[in-house]
């Protein structure tokens, strides 16, 4: 009977164990899904953080060509003044040339 018994006993601590396997399986196998998809978000925010660096470099070229434009616009009004004022003058000429 003793072994009987221990037999019952040996074949349920194996049940449990087998059990205890199992959930340990599953959880294992649950955990490698979460890693794998953490792996997968860290390749796409390392991708879009590429793509942002890269729109951050456009960008920054674009300020640095207006900042030049800007630069020189100062020369381009000044320019275009002195040309408005020659016309203004050569203007003037004509109409006191055409008046005489």
């Amino acid at each position: 009977m003793t072994t009987l018994v221990e037999s019952s006993k040996t074949r349920e601590t194996l049940e449990k164990s087998r059990k205890d396997f199992m959930e340990s399986t599953a959880l294992i196998k649950e955990m490698e899904s979460y890693f794998l998809n953490l792996f997968k978000l860290t390749e796409e925010m390392g991708s879009r953080m590429v793509d942002i660096s890269e729109n951050i470099r456009q960008v920054d070229e674009e300020v640095e060509w207006i900042a030049e434009g800007m630069n020189t616009m100062p020369g381009d009004v000044n320019n275009n003044l002195k040309r408005l004022f020659f016309i203004e003058e050569i203007k003037n000429r004509q109409l006191r040339d055409f008046s005489a």
